[in-house]
């Protein structure tokens, strides 16, 4: 078991995080508790996966999103709102999406959707990125180790 750990370690970390995010970033900060993996590492492969993941999302909301939206909302009252609230706080949202469970794939995707410049979604993503795996993989660590006590 632990030569697949060093040998697809950071493979399937990136793999899991980039689909599930929490989950796998956890274990991969408990697996570099025990040694098994770095630490800094795992914060890095977590930053990656979650921000192509995020920027995959985007692109393909950005390549067809409009469009369909246009074409299924456009009439219902509060699709006007809903667009003005993704321009005024789409910055902010991005950063939230992380932590927002359940709203971690169609924020990106509505920042994409709604225009979002891609240098400004893209620099966001990464900041978001980085304030979510540093805390999330330290948490893990941390709690690796007081489970190993008790």
């Amino acid at each position: 078991m632990e030569h697949l750990l060093l040998k697809y370690g950071y493979l399937l970390l990136f793999l899991g995080v980039a689909v599930e995010g929490e989950t796998f970033l956890l274990a991969g900060a408990y697996l570099a508790q025990r040694g098994y993996l770095h630490l800094l590492t795992v914060m890095g492969v977590a930053v990656a996966a979650n921000t192509l993941a995020d920027q995959a999302y985007y692109y393909a909301a950005r390549a067809h999103g409009q469009a369909w939206l246009q074409k299924r909302y456009s009439s219902h009252p509060r699709y006007q709102r809903v667009l003005d609230a993704i321009s005024r706080h789409g910055s902010w949202l991005l950063l939230a999406s992380r932590y927002a469970f359940g709203f971690r794939i169609i924020i990106p995707a509505a920042c994409g959707a709604t225009g979002m410049p891609a240098l400004r979604f893209a620099l966001i993503n990464i900041l978001a990125g980085l304030l979510w795996a540093v805390p999330t993989a330290l948490l893990g660590f941390y709690f690796g180790q007081a489970a190993e006590r008790l």
